[in-house]
């Protein structure tokens, strides 16, 4: 609710907002919790819709499997809600980079640590249907957002800002797969530096 107000507020500050330290700070701070709610609540819905999709399918002789397995994605990307996240991805980095705050946007945590090999891809799409013999992070220059994580992934770090209700973010939040992104050019060259460690 306090973000909410915020917003609500910071719409109709007058003068330069952006020059103001405090307040684009407090703007991403705002974001942030307008995303982990998102985040949330549709993980939630997808979670419910698919759970309930899958007991259908089971229990039907005429479901087919390709209808039921992503049932519950769709029912959040037909959400309105779905819109807002598209545009918090576009805008959240914006607002953190006035603010002075990291250029890294964490999607997904994942559920262990981490000690992978590194690899460097143009794109996730070129890796579709790989399977990974080792445990492998994947720093993808580009990422459309319809990918799945590919078998023996363990994380994927892009320079595409990530939209928190897209396909791969849901699935990578599911796997417990960590998902980020990061928006400031320097940095993502220091990243792909590490491919091979």
């Amino acid at each position: 609710q306090n973000a909410l107000n915020f917003l609500r507020r910071a719409k109709h500050k007058e003068g330069d907002c952006w020059g103001s330290k405090e307040w684009t700070m407090t703007l991403d701070a705002a974001l942030d919790v307008c995303t982990l709610a998102v985040e949330r609540d549709m993980d939630d819905l997808c979670f419910a819709t698919q759970r309930a999709a899958s007991r259908i399918g089971t229990a039907s002789q005429t479901a087919q499997q390709e209808y039921i397995t992503n049932f519950g994605e769709e029912c959040v990307r037909s959400s309105p809600v779905f819109i807002v996240s598209q545009q918090l991805a576009l805008l959240r980095p914006r607002v953190r980079s006035a603010a002075g705050g990291s250029s890294w946007q964490v999607v997904s945590r994942g559920n262990t640590p981490v000690h992978a090999e590194t690899l460097s891809v143009r794109s996730l799409a070129d890796c579709q249907g790989e399977t990974f013999a080792k445990s492998t992070v994947l720093l993808s220059e580009n990422l459309g957002g319809l990918e799945d994580v590919p078998s023996g992934v363990v994380a994927v770090i892009t320079q595409t800002p990530v939209d928190v209700l897209s396909h791969i973010a849901i699935r990578a939040r599911s796997t417990g797969t960590l998902l980020a992104s990061i928006a400031d050019g320097e940095a993502w060259a220091r990243v792909v530096a590490l491919e091979g460690r």
